[in-house]
Parts: structure tokens; C-alpha cells; sequence
């Protein structure tokens, strides 16, 4: 076999002390593990599952720490540790893990295998969706995770609210801010 020559990667029945799931077609002497990677496996879930920053995810099943993935469940926080069975809000979602908000203040790295998707949120598509929750009381949310600041909202039209000194639109508002009784984001649930 030449090495300029493309060649053809086949999957192998991985039966035996040295085989391996894939090798080259036409070649006994060359065998392959090839496993997609992890960022592209996390994509392939989001995609599949749509999920979006916002939705509620429960945490299924511990996992171990390793080199490319955040420490495992016995090493959380012991102030304010996470349990299987908790539910967080997703807030953002990276190349290796997702970052998900938990008991209303804390932020952590999951693995998206660790969890399963309990509902989906969105924006308050307008003042319809809005008025039933108009006197209730949010939390801002900081880049660090750590809610400071209590707020009600003090006026509000079609394309968004005033609260905390500022005016919103529905994404920003639903980016920035989580209801203070639930801990669910500013918006409605789907």
C-alpha cells in the first residue's frame, strides 16, 4: 500500500486480546481506535435534544473527573454540594462542557451525558406573556454566577422592561435575570 493512496477505514468485530474497532481495508498489520470527539459528541446532543441557555436539565448520573472534563461529583463544593436528582438552568454552552446554574447562585461544568433535559425556556414574547408576573421579584445574575442584586420591574411596554436602572429588551432580560422564588429564568417555560 502506498502512502499517498487515500484508504478506507473499516470497523473490525473488536473481538480479540489485540484488535481494535477499525482498521484499513486490505491491511491486517494497521488497526485504528477512533472515537469522535468529545466537543463533537456534546455538539451532536445539544443539537439533536435543541437545547438552548435557559432550558432546565436534572442531573442523571455521577461521572469521574479526567484531563478534559471538570471535577467529578465527590469533589463539589461541600458548602452547597450538587446531588443527582438536582435541577439547574443551563446559562451557557461551551466546547467541553455545559455551564449550568444550580440552587439559584452557583455555577458548574456538566457533562451533557451527566443530564437530561426537564423543560425549555424562552423569552416573554411580549406583554401578554409579561403582565402575570409583573410584580414579582428577580435576581441579576453576574458573569461569576453569583446573584446580587434584587429587583422588581418598575415599568414595561411591548418591547421590553425597566428594572435595576436600565431598560431591556425580552432577551436581555431573560439573559440577565431569573425569577427570585424559583430560580428559573426570566421568561416563560415551553
Amino acid at each position: 500500500m502506498e502512502l499517498n493512496t487515500p484508504v478506507k477505514i473499516i470497523r473490525t468485530n473488536g473481538m480479540g486480546e489485540n484488535s481494535y474497532p477499525f482498521t484499513v481495508q486490505g491491511s491486517t498489520g494497521l488497526k485504528y481506535f477512533y472515537p469522535a470527539p468529545y466537543n463533537y459528541m456534546q455538539a451532536q446532543w445539544v443539537k439533536r435534544n435543541l437545547l438552548k441557555v435557559g432550558d432546565a436539565i436534572k442531573i442523571k448520573e455521577a461521572w469521574e473527573s479526567s484531563s478534559w472534563f471538570p471535577p467529578a461529583m465527590d469533589s463539589w463544593s461541600k458548602v452547597d454540594p450538587l446531588k443527582v436528582g438536582d435541577i439547574g438552568f443551563v446559562t451557557d454552552i461551551e466546547l467541553n462542557s455545559l455551564i449550568v446554574q444550580f440552587h439559584g447562585k452557583y455555577k458548574w461544568s456538566v457533562p451533557y451525558f451527566a443530564v437530561k433535559i426537564v423543560s425549555k425556556h424562552r423569552p416573554f414574547s411580549g406583554l401578554s406573556e409579561f403582565v402575570p408576573f409583573r410584580n414579582c421579584w428577580f435576581k441579576k445574575r453576574n458573569p461569576e454566577g453569583i446573584l446580587i442584586r434584587y429587583s422588581q420591574v418598575t415599568d414595561y411596554n411591548h418591547q421590553g422592561v425597566w428594572i435595576g436602572g436600565k431598560t431591556l429588551n425580552w432577551q436581555q432580560f431573560f439573559d440577565e435575570y431569573i425569577f427570585d422564588a424559583s430560580g428559573k429564568p426570566a421568561g416563560v417555560t415551553v
